[in-house]
């Protein structure tokens, strides 16, 4: 009988940066506007303010992004993983990695920390506020 393991695996996947002009909308194909120049990794992406992660359902970010999180806390350093579908209604409650003590004590702080959101589906928020 073969046991499942819940071990992450580390696909040491790259990052391509999406150029955005002023004129894109809502209704612009972002395919195909990826840089293959200059691809990024985690450790790039950690030393940026914000990133969004874009891929297809499935590919791998919750988990990855989770693990990310963990490695971080390992290191010792401030870090947070929650789900963004948990914010609105229960924000003590949607931390996976972390606590919201925590979370607490180190907005009252001035540590450097990372917050790691991922949403199972951002179409089952309420609002597009919510996001």
């Amino acid at each position: 009988m073969t046991q499942h393991s819940d071990a992450f695996i580390d696909l040491d996947r790259t990052f391509s940066q999406i150029p955005l002009d002023a004129d894109v909308s809502d209704d612009t194909d972002l395919s195909g506007r990826h840089n293959r120049h200059g691809e990024l990794r985690w450790p790039n992406l950690l030393t940026r303010n914000r990133v969004i992660l874009l891929s297809e359902a499935g590919s791998g970010k919750t988990a990855e992004i989770r693990n990310v999180a963990c490695q971080l806390r390992s290191q010792g350093k401030t870090s947070f993983f929650l789900r963004i579908e948990y914010v609105t209604s229960d924000l003590e409650d949607a931390f996976e990695v972390g606590t919201f003590d925590e979370f607490e004590r180190w907005l009252a702080s001035d540590t450097e920390g990372w917050l790691l959101m991922d949403s199972v589906d951002e179409a089952r928020l309420n609002d597009p506020k919510d996001f």
